[in-house]
């Protein structure tokens, strides 16, 4: 399948969940970071890391992991597969990582020859449970993506790496994701948290600001919920709690909920609740944190349990701390990782939890106040660029150390 079908279908995609002018917006910040990786060039370096888009993926699995080695004295460099330079910065740059959006075509056969012939150390990047066709078709977003899109992964990119590149390293972005490749691939596995960038951390610092002043001169007549879903994939897992919030609207009249990108949501649900729902589109990266920084409560339902949801990493707790948002989540491995139970945020294992912390949080804005802070404080410290996170690997292994 040819780059260019894709990138047009994913154009078609953005365009239409997100109407015209976000969509506008959206695409032409995620063009601004196609040429960065497009035409990104560097004499010589350590770590040279290759992406297949330009998506959230992208930025963080590639172009974030290079801002962080970079501060942490590792040479590194982001850049797309569509690279002008690439056989250069092959040959120039001692480890060469694939990301798993990488689309397989002749031109990734060739890099990953070049790359072997030049004796490059190999690593393949991992971010979701799609190893194979088989998982990937089992998938949700699979289901709602376009032909082209789901052309992407038919040829089973996992499969092509673990069978026939056999590549020297595997990173990934959680925990769950390392124990499950170690099961059956015998050569070391390393994780490598996503973090937030510098920019988008300078980004939120100003927001945080507006929003205290706002928050001194206004008062709060309303709590407003906020469930941001990034991709099509998400629907199962918004329905795990409609139980909870139709309980939650019915005895509030004040709570607002606040339903933003790409969500198919039961038409019952909402014309129960018209009065209270509000639903948006997706947005660019800045607008995102302002949104998310007018929430009093952020919502990350997923399916206890489901394999392909306890591999997700935790970027949306991430984001909402850094604009001060207390986040509910649903107690997989990797949130039991990053939050301490009442006090940088809340784990649901059950429906019952899920009422309970709404209606505490809900109730209360002090206490949303002080998990909001504790999560900031959290992910100042452990989720952002040239720092380490929990249960995070050494980034030395790069270096053979």
């Amino acid at each position: 399948m040819h780059i260019l079908k894709i990138r047009l279908a994913k154009i078609k995609t953005t365009l239409k969940q997100s109407g015209f002018k976000n969509g506008f917006k959206k695409l032409w910040q995620d063009g601004k970071l196609f040429l960065k990786g497009w035409l990104a060039y560097k004499k010589n370096g350590q770590v040279l890391l290759i992406s297949g888009g330009v998506g959230d993926s992208a930025r963080y699995r590639t172009f974030n992991v290079a801002e962080d080695l970079n501060l942490k004295n590792i040479s590194a460099l982001a850049v797309n597969q569509s690279n002008l330079f690439l056989k250069f910065l092959i040959k120039n740059f001692s480890v060469i990582v694939f990301h798993h959006r990488v689309i397989k075509n002749k031109k990734l056969k060739w890099l990953i020859q070049l790359a072997k012939q030049e004796r490059k150390k190999i690593i393949f990047d991992l971010d979701d449970l799609v190893l194979s066709q088989e998982q990937w078709k089992k998938t949700e977003y699979y289901q709602q993506a376009s032909l082209a899109e789901r052309k992407q992964y038919q040829a089973g990119i996992g499969e092509y790496f673990f069978q026939e590149i056999l590549p020297d390293y595997v990173t990934v972005s959680t925990t769950y994701l390392k124990n499950i490749i170690q099961q059956f691939y015998n050569k070391p596995v390393q994780t490598i948290f996503n973090k937030i960038n510098l920019e988008e951390i300078k980004w939120a610092k100003n927001i945080r600001e507006e929003k205290n002043i706002k928050r001194k001169k206004q008062f709060q007549e309303e709590i407003k919920i906020g469930y941001f879903s990034g991709t099509l994939s998400h629907n199962q897992d918004f329905a795990t709690i409609i139980p909870v919030l139709t309980k939650v609207l019915k005895d509030y009249s004040f709570v607002k909920l606040f339903l933003v990108g790409p969500l198919d949501v039961k038409n019952e649900f909402i014309q129960n609740f018209s009065s209270q729902i509000y639903q948006f589109s997706f947005v660019p990266r800045k607008e995102h944190f302002q949104n998310l920084s007018q929430i009093d409560i952020n919502l990350i339902p997923l399916r206890l349990g489901d394999a392909f949801c306890e591999a997700k990493s935790a970027i949306k707790f991430m984001e909402a701390g850094l604009v001060e948002v207390p986040s509910i989540a649903t107690a997989t491995q990797t949130f039991q990782e990053v939050i301490q139970n009442n006090q940088n945020g809340f784990l649901a294992y059950s429906l019952d939890d899920w009422e309970k912390y709404l209606r505490q949080l809900i109730k209360s804005n002090q206490l949303r106040n002080e998990i909001g802070k504790n999560a900031l404080k959290t992910v100042l410290t452990k989720h952002i660029v040239g720092k380490k996170s929990y249960y995070e690997d050494d980034v030395s292994f790069y270096l053979g150390k």
